[in-house]
């Protein structure tokens, strides 16, 4: 008797908890197996963008927008609403942008404009709609260059012109983004 007991022990309970376990983790409840469906865009029988789902609910897309068959485009998502994208979009392999959204609009941008992973400019937004873009080249803590958006089209721009960490300048623009004035700022 103490021999069955033993065998059951060690094997009936650990085969059976495990059985539970995987069988629950099957039926989606652990948010682990996701489903991945493939999409081709430009009709070459090439997979052109990867949307990864748990319990049918979008998690990540990935987007191959060069066709190269390399993924260049990460999208992440909560509650299938997306919430961050990196971008490669020089199509090196390394990421040149990022951004945050909230609820689904685009309200925060990185970009590394020379490629040398160090972001460079740095956009933030207003209900998904650009509002202003500081560029700090190489993550440096000085903005060389604010320039303000109105309605998404470029309105002003801040410029320290000597690089002193001082914004010395202000640009007024048109609606096609022409000078229509130009002022010196008092230090």
């Amino acid at each position: 008797m103490k021999k069955i007991f033993t065998l059951v022990i060690l094997y009936f309970v650990p085969g059976f908890i495990v059985g539970l376990l995987l069988g629950w983790m099957a039926t989606g409840r652990t948010g682990l197996i996701a489903e991945r469906v493939a999409s081709d865009f430009n009709n070459d029988n090439m997979p052109d963008a990867f949307f990864y789902y748990t319990n049918n609910v979008l998690m990540k897309a990935e987007y191959d927008r060069n066709f190269d068959n390399i993924p260049d485009y990460f999208e992440w998502y909560l509650g299938g609403v997306v919430s961050r994208f990196e971008a490669d979009d020089s199509f090196d392999g390394a990421i040149d942008g990022r951004g945050e959204y909230e609820f689904g609009r685009i309200a925060t941008c990185s970009v590394d404009t020379d490629f040398n992973d160090l972001a460079d400019a740095f956009m933030t937004y207003s209900n998904g709609v650009l509002a202003e873009i500081n560029w700090k080249p190489n993550g440096s803590s000085n903005v060389l260059r604010r320039e303000r958006f109105a309605q998404g089209v470029k309105v002003e721009a801040f410029v320290d012109s000597n690089e002193d960490g001082i914004l010395d300048c202000r640009i007024v623009y048109d609606a096609f983004e022409r000078v229509i004035e130009q002022d010196e700022l008092p230090h």
